[in-house]
């Protein structure tokens, strides 16, 4: 039987896309060329007339872990992957049930055990009293502080921090960042926290700990920086 050819002239009313149209529609065409895509990922040109599913690569940080910190100490481990180099951290309102505490934290390695007094850095602040006073705190071969001498009660330290080469077997991590709370004499402080971790393993993830225990919403969050 001969095949007849319906030119566009002969087309009238509309076509049914749900039952009559078959195959994906090419981007030359104006479609997107694929039928299905991923969850939470976006389109992105892989080629000057090819679409795919793929992350937001718009963005410099991707969300990786949030968890709050309760009791004296809280495991935050396997978040890091192999997918970032470095990762940026941020604190909101980490607060003590006892004046004077300490915030520090340990890195976890492959093997499910912590990196133990390896670290080697410095905290430097200002806090400030009537007069104003300049504190610091410097370790060798202890575990990272990230803040000194929190104010007991529900207003906690926030701030961020940076951590580099963090599951690197051939550079050992480094950290530095920036911190804000309320000192144990109730005054105002301001700190810089930086150092590094004398321990080239591929580590995953955080160890937070405190001198007694963490109180209000104490909320850490974790977040993979996109690779340069």
């Amino acid at each position: 039987m001969a095949l007849t050819t319906v030119k566009n002239s002969g087309l009238s009313g509309s076509i049914d896309l749900t039952n009559k149209v078959t195959g994906t529609l090419p981007v030359p065409n104006g479609g997107i060329g694929i039928a299905s895509g991923t969850t939470d990922q976006f389109l992105k040109f892989t080629g000057t007339t090819t679409l795919a599913s793929a992350v937001d690569n718009a963005g410099i940080f991707t969300k990786l872990s949030t968890v709050t910190l309760t009791g004296a100490a809280v495991a935050n481990s396997n978040i890091f992957t192999s997918d970032y180099k470095h990762y940026f951290v941020t604190f909101d309102n980490v607060g003590t049930d006892t004046a004077g505490s300490y915030f520090r934290f340990k890195l976890y390695k492959s093997d499910g055990t912590t990196a133990d007094n390896v670290s080697g850095g410095s905290v430097f602040g200002y806090q400030g009293a009537s007069s104003g006073t300049a504190y610091a705190r410097h370790w060798v071969n202890a575990n990272a502080s990230i803040a000194e001498g929190l104010y007991d009660g529900v207003t906690g330290a926030g701030g961020f921090m940076y951590v580099f080469n963090a599951r690197s077997t051939s550079y050992k991590p480094s950290f530095a960042g920036e911190i804000s709370y309320r000192y144990e004499n109730s005054y105002g402080a301001t700190a810089h926290v930086g150092g590094w971790m004398n321990s080239a393993n591929l580590h995953t993830g955080f160890y937070w700990y405190n001198q007694n225990n963490f109180s209000g919403s104490c909320v850490v969050t974790t977040y993979g920086i996109t690779n340069p």
